[in-house]
């Protein structure tokens, strides 16, 4: 066969790109506050990428317990960035919390390995261990031990807590009992099905409420126990 004398190949190198995060720095968050972190994707390559690309994001808690996000971003033509942002809620994720990054291009690309991102221990979400306020008042009034009430009062009582993101929109752990003034009488619980009890779930504007009225209470000593937690257990 005749030598060859000169031999050349014409391709177009794939698109390439690379994930890097805005910030690599560890935040604490109260439970309930709402998570973000924001990540760039560089078209590094003189190519375009022709198609979508998905950044999939998944958070771990130091239980195990995992939450995936996914973004879909248009596709990145040569030397350009785009921004995207994965955003998850804290509830329930107490503790350490590591998250993945990837992004995925649906064409070859030379290299994956630099799509990824891997923040071990990026969040800690604080519990709320603040206790909530018991307000208890008769016909509208505060009283002390001992005081005089009417025999059919209004009894409301308000439960005010801090946590202005997760509100108590139920009766559980909350606990109404009343001792009537006889020698051998225990504290009896009110029931929430009882005619004259009535419940108000917590909101933004307002604290949960819960209105008692007791008919015809008998001439003595009565004694009114509450014990209540907010929707974070305390």
């Amino acid at each position: 066969p005749p030598p060859v004398n000169s031999w050349s190949v014409s391709y177009t190198a794939p698109a390439e790109g690379i994930l890097l995060p805005v910030s690599s720095e560890a935040v604490q968050l109260n439970e309930g506050e709402l998570f973000e972190r924001s990540y760039n994707f560089l078209n590094i390559s003189t190519t375009n990428f022709e198609d979508s690309l998905f950044a999939i994001s998944r958070i771990t808690n130091s239980d195990g317990g995992f939450e995936e996000d996914t973004v879909l971003f248009a596709p990145v033509i040569a030397n350009d960035t785009v921004g995207f942002v994965s955003t998850f809620g804290t509830l329930d994720r107490v503790g350490a919390n590591s998250l993945f990054v990837r992004v995925q291009a649906q064409e070859p690309e030379q290299l994956r390995i630099n799509n990824v991102i891997n923040q071990r221990d990026i969040l800690e979400v604080l519990a709320d261990q603040v206790n909530p306020l018991l307000e208890v008042t008769f016909d509208g009034r505060f009283i002390l031990s001992g005081d005089i009430v009417s025999p059919s009062p209004t009894i409301e009582i308000k439960m005010r807590d801090d946590n202005t993101i997760r509100f108590k929109e139920d009766t559980l752990g909350i606990n109404i009992s009343l001792k009537r003034p006889c020698e051998n009488c225990d504290f009896e619980r009110v029931s929430f099905t009882e005619p004259g009890v009535s419940f108000s779930e917590a909101s933004e504007d307002a604290p949960l409420q819960v209105t008692y009225e007791p008919e015809l209470l008998n001439d003595g000593l009565h004694t009114l126990r509450v014990q209540a937690e907010d929707a974070s257990g305390n």
